[in-house]
This record gives C-alpha cells, structure tokens and sequence, in this order.
C-alpha cells in the first residue's frame, strides 16, 4: 500500500485509482485489494467482495490469494462463495505445493481434526514441519507444544519446545509468548530466568493470550516476580481471561468475590457462577468443593444435598486422577 501512497491522506485517492488500474494485469495487486477489503483498509469491510479480488488473484496463481480464498471457502461468504470445506481443503492443498506457510498450517490441522479428511497424523505433522521450516510462527509453536506434551508422534523433550517456542515468539506468535514465559518461569528447560518471564507474560497479555492474562493476575495479586502488588489489576486481568475463556481466572473470581478482598466488592452470587462456569470447562478441584460446600450448608446457594454430592464427588475423581498419575 505504501507504494501507492494509500496510507497518505493527500495521496490517498489517486493510490486507489493507479492500484485499481494495475490489477487488471498483476496479481499481488488483485492480492491486496482482497486484502484492504477483508481488513477493513482503504475501503469499506465487505468480505464477499475480498473474496472476489482473492478469487481473481487465485486464478493467476497467486499462492496466497489461493490460501486466502480456500479461507473464505471453509467460512463461507456466500453469493458466489459458498461454503464448502472440501473445495476449501483443495485449495490448502494448491496454495501449500505453491509455498504458501499459512495454507500448510491449514493443512496440519485438516489432517489432525480429521473432519473435512480422514484423520491422517502423519500427514498433519509433516504439513507441520513443512510451515515451520518456512518460519511459520504458528506452525513453530504447534510444534513447541507437541514436543512439550509428546503429542502427534512427537518425543517429549523440554529443550526441543522450547527452542520451537523460541522461534515462534521471535515470528510474532502470541501464544508462543506464554508458553515461552512458562518455560522460563518454572525453569523448565534449563535455569528459571523470570525478568524474561514475565516480559513475555506481559506481551502476550496485552495480545489478550487468556492464560498469560490470569498469569499476570496471579503475580499482581501475589506481588509476585518483582511485579508489584495491585489487587484490583489482578482483577481486572482475571476478568480478561475469564471474558476470553480462561477456566483458570474463572476459578480466582469465584475465591474473590466470594470470600471478597480489599478494593473489591464481595459478592457471592457472581464469584458462586464463577465456579460453576470453571468446573464446567475442566477446572474441577477446589472449585467443585467450594460449590459442594455451598449447597450442603445452604445460604446464598438454596441446600442441595444431592447437588453438594455431585460436586464433591468431581473433585475427589479428579484428586484420584492426579495421585494416579503423579
């Protein structure tokens, strides 16, 4: 867009029009009008009509107007983009054996979920390795967490994730930067180092990464890391992660508005549906047993034995669960 003078009030217009003009003929300009209008630059967002621009760049073979388009064709955008995954998953594969990273990626996980192809592991890791070697951030972070957990086939070995994580935080990748912060706040691959630590949990936090967004809580509301003690910023990082999903932060709001802090209102009744809403994805433990122990006493929650049963029963299948593989 520079090139044009687009991003310059005073150049602005006549940008357009010489950009509109050379795209009859070139392909990365058919590219980037896709472009400016899926995002909302230079003219109004319209994705049917970023669709039609990275349609007409896909037929003169440009990789990653092919990518862009085969994205439009999983989501659909309707007119004369339909949605329709397989024809999606055909242009992953022309943009991917065109060079396309991105279209790689989509790949890894085509062949991983197994939904719009038969799951294929092997595939989705070599698609993997294939994004990475190009730099693909997300690709490289992917890898850092199979190496992490020895998930599609991949060893377990701490020092292989963190180099992967390394690289990822180094191409932009958000969640590289929490996974990188965990390594190097509990010294997983080597020695603890926590000035880096929670420098990268404060830049993936501001990227609203929800588990850096609670990790950052938790060292507020502790004064924890050198990060000095602020308790209603730890809220309100907590309340950011829980907004984007955290289970986690879900389970601190329920302690703290149920038993209340300094600065902040008690308020059983929301901190009560914040448990709830963290043993529902996954966070069991404490949680289950705090809201056990509400409605076998009865009060804010009405007494419920065979509720406070139920969730009491969770929480010591999960402390089963965890003695069974600790």
């Amino acid at each position: 867009m520079d090139e044009y003078g687009i991003r310059n009030q005073e150049t602005y217009i006549s940008g357009i029009v010489t950009l509109l003009n050379c795209a009859e003929q070139r392909p990365n300009e058919l590219y980037l009008l896709g472009w400016m209008f899926d995002h909302g630059i230079g003219f109004p967002k319209d994705n049917l009509a970023a669709a039609e621009w990275y349609n007409l760049a896909a037929k003169m073979d440009h990789p990653e107007g092919v990518y862009r388009l085969a994205d439009k064709y999983e989501a659909g955008c309707g007119g004369l983009i339909p949605r329709n995954v397989r024809h999606a998953f055909e242009l992953y594969k022309k943009a991917a054996a065109m060079g396309s990273a991105d279209a790689l990626f989509e790949l890894a996980v085509c062949y991983y979920e197994g939904e719009i192809v038969e799951e294929d592991v092997t595939e989705a890791l070599r698609c993997l390795v294939a994004a990475a070697i190009q730099g693909h951030p997300a690709s490289n972070n992917w890898l850092g967490w199979n190496y992490e957990k020895g998930w599609m086939r991949c060893v377990q070995d701490p020092k292989m994730a963190f180099a992967f994580y390394t690289t990822a935080v180094a191409g932009g990748d958000p969640t590289a930067h929490h996974n990188l912060a965990r390594f190097l706040d509990d010294g997983i691959a080597g020695e603890r180092d926590t000035e880096r630590a929670v420098a990268l949990y404060l830049q993936a936090a501001e990227m609203e990464v929800p588990g850096a967004q609670c990790a950052m809580g938790t060292l507020y509301a502790g004064g924890l890391l050198g990060v000095p003690k602020d308790l209603k910023k730890a809220v309100t990082l907590y309340e950011a992660a829980a907004k984007n999903g955290d289970a986690l932060a879900k389970g601190q709001l329920g302690t703290i508005y149920v038993n209340g802090i300094p600065g902040v209102e008690k308020n059983e009744k929301k901190g009560y549906s914040f448990y709830w809403l963290a043993v529902e994805e996954g966070e069991v433990g404490g949680n289950a047993k705090s809201l056990a122990k509400a409605y076998l006493h009865g009060g804010v929650l009405p007494a419920d034995l065979a509720k406070s049963a139920q969730f009491l029963s969770m929480e010591r299948e999960e402390e089963q669960v965890i003695n069974a593989i600790g």
